[in-house]
């Protein structure tokens, strides 16, 4: 596997493929966690971006310091 340079926008945008696959926030971190390993965002920090998805805020943009 080559290394993986940390990336939290290509990260949300994972995290919002996983979302609108109807995956969990758990599930989602899990293939993160599988794929990307320490590189990974915390469970909680899905769950976030998830309530946020739910929410209508589908802009992957930090702006609010997540």
């Amino acid at each position: 596997m080559s290394a993986y340079e940390h990336n939290s926008r290509h990260l949300r945008e994972v995290l919002i493929v996983c979302f609108n696959m109807k995956k969990s926030a758990a599930e989602a971190h899990r293939m993160l966690s599988d794929t990307y390993g320490e590189a990974a965002i915390s469970e909680r920090t899905s769950r976030e971006w998830f309530q946020r998805f739910k929410n209508g805020d589908i802009d992957v943009e930090d702006q609010h310091g997540i």
